[in-house]
């Protein structure tokens, strides 16, 4: 996590690593992976990676892979200035349909975050709310630690300074 082309280079030997192996989730979640560090430099290339990862999931009826993959296609659209929301709500529709938390806690956080950093502040409050104690009842601290940071932000610029402080 956050170590750049560490990430990537690890990322493409997972791949390599799995490709004999035939389709399956590892390799599905290494595609949506890197799809999504590949969408800079090449988006057609990380599209082809995250439709082959997303048909995986569907194969496999794996709906925590098909969280992960639509989640990294929701970020890739964020980024680019797509029309993000309806693949992030599929994304943590199918999350919470499985009971796949880690899916569910990321799906909440990336959606807050990415709400919040178009100034959309009620369109995303219910998943900064929602997410927190989502993720403060199954104690998945990463995504909870994320969304009280992005909330603290968006309390700020709302101007709700003494609110930001409490959490921050």
């Amino acid at each position: 996590l956050c170590r750049g082309a560490e990430e990537r280079a690890a990322l493409k030997r997972s791949i390599e690593l799995l490709e004999p192996l035939g389709d399956n989730p590892a390799l599905a979640r290494g595609l949506a992976a890197y799809a999504f560090e590949e969408w800079a430099s090449d988006p057609a290339a990380g599209l082809a990676m995250l439709a082959r990862a997303e048909k995986m999931a569907d194969d496999l009826g794996d709906q925590s892979l098909r969280s992960d993959v639509l989640n990294n296609r929701a970020a890739a659209q964020f980024l680019t200035h797509e029309e993000w929301t309806e693949t992030m709500d599929l994304a943590l529709t199918a999350a919470l349909g499985v009971n796949a938390s880690p899916q569910a806690g990321r799906a909440y956080a990336n959606a807050y975050t990415f709400y919040t950093a178009r100034f959309r502040f009620a369109e995303g409050e219910r998943y900064g709310l929602d997410g927190i104690d989502y993720c403060d009842e199954r104690d998945i601290t990463t995504f909870s630690t994320c969304l009280r940071g992005h909330r603290a932000i968006a309390l700020l610029d709302l101007g709700r300074w003494d609110e930001a402080t409490a959490i921050a």
